[in-house]
């Protein structure tokens, strides 16, 4: 198994607001994912999103079964 080494940053911000337009357009979309979710168990719902590079968004959220 080759290994393979990942850098990161980050910013820390107070609030999802602070974020440009495009981020919370994918917050929006993630939020609207997780109204999709179906947790009668955990009743933890979870929603997510991510944008590709063609520009396209993927959303999807958690769906529990027995």
């Amino acid at each position: 198994m080759s290994q393979q080494e990942f850098q990161f940053s980050y910013t820390f911000l107070t609030h999802w607001h602070q974020l440009d337009a495009a981020d919370q357009h994918l917050v929006d979309q993630a939020n609207l994912a997780m109204q999709k979710a179906y947790a009668p168990y955990s009743n933890f719902k979870v929603g997510a999103s991510v944008l590709l590079e063609n520009g396209q968004i993927i959303c999807g959220s958690n769906q529990e079964n027995v």
